[in-house]
């Protein structure tokens, strides 16, 4: 939630970046974003509201057994694959 006041002085438009696919991994990137925060290892590609944001491979699984990752967008559901 924002006021009315501040939301007149930094006005968003985040209708383009709903179906951006992305990974609770960027979240601390995202919301370093909304709040105006920049410091060393803040990355701007990560951040799913920022226009320089790039997509990278969503990964699930276990991240300490070998070979448990996998990708999320190759993963079949019904008729669709990934994107969901």
């Amino acid at each position: 939630w924002t006021s009315e006041k501040w939301q007149a002085t930094h006005p968003r438009d985040f209708s383009q970046d709903v179906d951006r696919k992305y990974s609770l991994a960027e979240l601390i990137h995202t919301w370093s974003d909304l709040a105006g925060l920049s410091y060393d290892g803040y990355d701007p590609t990560r951040s799913v509201v920022n226009p320089q944001f790039k997509e990278t491979t969503r990964w699930i699984g276990n991240p300490y057994k070998k070979n448990a990752l996998i990708d999320y967008d190759t993963l079949p559901y019904g008729d669709q694959v990934g994107n969901q």
